[in-house]
């Protein structure tokens, strides 16, 4: 009967032994899995905070890619108006130039008649001057014969 009894606590002792391990091993699995849930919300937390900022970088990344679009088209408008501009304008210089060169010509065909114009009368005065030398050599020398 002492043995049966020894038995019994050692049973009894082993038996709360191993319900006090039981649960032991079942509180830590409870917290591990209180962690593990914990965990598991801050990850989707944190990952649902992600997505938002990456939601507002992809529409900041985005307008800024609009807006350089926009202004790239600005840009190309502005070229095409000044280059047009300077067509017009080197168009306008290439028609003055012409006519400022047409008109050199005129001047310098004037000149070339004026210039001719003088000569032949420079030419005739000369002509003239010699026949009235001429002349008045032959009446002085008529003068100079009925004085004599």
């Amino acid at each position: 009967e002492d043995e049966e009894r020894r038995l019994q606590e050692k049973l009894l002792e082993v038996m709360s032994a191993v319900s006090e391990e039981r649960d032991q091993r079942q509180e830590a699995l409870r917290q591990e899995r209180q962690r593990n849930t914990d965990g598991h919300e801050q990850v989707l937390r944190e990952q649902k905070s992600g997505q938002r900022e990456l939601a507002k970088v992809a529409q900041s990344v985005q307008k800024s890619l609009e807006d350089e679009g926009r202004r790239g088209k600005e840009l190309d408008s502005q070229m095409s108006t000044m280059t047009a501009k300077v067509e017009e304008c080197r168009a306008g210089l290439a028609t003055e130039a012409q006519q400022r060169d047409a008109e050199v010509r005129v001047l310098e065909q004037r000149a070339i008649e004026s210039e001719a114009m003088l000569r032949a009368e420079i030419k005739e005065r000369r002509d003239m001057c010699l026949e009235l030398k001429k002349g008045l050599e032959a009446e002085a020398a008529v003068r100079e014969d009925a004085v004599a």
